[in-house]
C-alpha cells in the first residue's frame, strides 16, 4: 500500500492510547479527548466507517480512586476499570454529540473474538452500528475478564477488531511520531522509520515497553498488533495522536508516522 492509497480507505479502526487522553496527573483531559474526537469526526464527515478502540478507563478509575500507582492485583484493576469506564464513555458521548455523532459501547474478551459463534455475533453488532453511522467504542471487558480470557492490551485488541470489521487500515495513535530506530525519549540520535516491510529480531529489539504508570505495552505491543493485522492483509499506521490534523494528513496521502506493510512471510509469523 502506497501512502496515496490511504486516501481510499473505507473502514478504519482507530486505537487511542492512554497517553493521549490523560493529563500529567493521569486524569482524563477534555481538551485532549476533544482533539481525538475531532480527528474521528473528519473520517465520519468523509463517509469513512470508524471503530474506536480506546484505552483510558483504568487510568480514569485510578484518578477517581486517588491511586498514584497502577495496581498489580487483578481485582484492583477490575475495580479501576469499573469506575473509569463510565467516566470515559460519558466524556466521549458529550464530545461526539457536539459533532452530531452517536456512539455505542462494546466491551469484549478474547473469548468473544476467538470463538466462532461469539465472533459472528460481535461482527453482526458492529455491522449494525456502522450501518446506522454509530461510532462503536471498544474496550476489553476489564471489570470481569480473568487472565485466561484476556486479550491483554488494546493494541492487540484493535488488531482483532480490525479483522472483525474487515478494516482497510489499523491506525494506532500514540504519544510518539511513529516507530524509531531507538527509544527517542532516551536517545537523541533516534531516527523515525517511515516504512516497515519486515519484522525481524532487529526490529523487535528497537521496540521498547512503556514507563507510564497508567499504561501497558508500549511499542512492543504495537509491533505485535501490526503483525496480527497483517495476517488479514490489513496495514497498520502508527502516528502521533497529540499532533493536530492527523486524519486530514492521512487522507491527503502525507508521509506521516510509520506504515507497517508487511511481506507475506512476516504475516505468517
Amino acid at each position: 500500500m502506497e501512502r496515496n492509497e490511504l486516501k481510499k480507505i473505507k473502514t478504519v479502526v482507530v486505537k487511542v492510547g492512554t497517553s493521549i487522553l490523560t493529563d500529567k496527573k493521569g486524569a482524563l483531559s477534555t481538551p485532549l479527548v476533544k482533539q481525538v474526537a475531532g480527528e474521528i469526526g473528519l473520517f465520519h464527515k468523509k463517509g469513512i466507517r470508524v471503530v474506536l478502540v480506546s484505552s483510558g478507563a483504568i487510568a480514569a478509575g485510578m484518578h477517581e480512586l486517588t491511586l498514584d500507582k497502577k495496581p498489580r492485583e487483578l481485582g484492583e484493576l477490575q475495580a479501576c476499570a469499573a469506575v473509569g469506564q463510565p467516566l470515559l464513555m460519558e466524556l466521549y458521548h458529550k464530545l461526539f454529540a457536539s459533532l452530531k455523532i452517536k456512539v455505542g459501547q462494546i466491551l469484549v474478551t478474547r473469548d468473544d473474538l476467538e470463538h466462532r459463534n461469539r465472533f459472528l455475533n460481535a461482527k453482526h453488532t458492529f455491522n449494525k452500528l456502522l450501518s446506522r453511522k454509530v461510532l462503536p467504542i471498544v474496550n476489553e471487558n476489564d471489570s470481569v475478564a480473568v487472565e485466561e480470557i484476556k486479550v491483554g492490551d488494546n493494541d492487540t485488541l484493535a488488531a482483532y477488531v480490525a479483522s472483525l470489521v474487515e478494516a482497510d487500515l489499523l491506525l494506532i495513535l500514540t504519544d510518539q511520531d511513529g516507530f524509531y530506530t531507538k527509544d527517542p525519549s532516551v536517545h537523541s540520535d533516534a531516527k523515525l522509520i517511515r516504512l516497515v516491510q519486515s519484522i525481524d529480531r532487529e526490529t523487535e529489539k528497537k521496540a521498547t515497553g512503556t514507563l507510564r504508570k497508567t499504561s501497558i505495552g508500549g511499542m512492543q505491543t504495537k509491533i505485535k498488533a501490526a503483525r496480527r493485522a497483517a495476517q488479514n492483509g490489513i496495514p497498520t499506521l502508527i502516528a502521533n495522536g497529540q499532533q493536530k490534523g492527523i486524519a486530514k494528513q492521512l487522507l491527503q496521502g502525507k508521509n506521516i508516522g510509520t506504515l507497517f506493510q508487511l511481506r507475506r512471510a512476516d504475516k505468517r509469523r
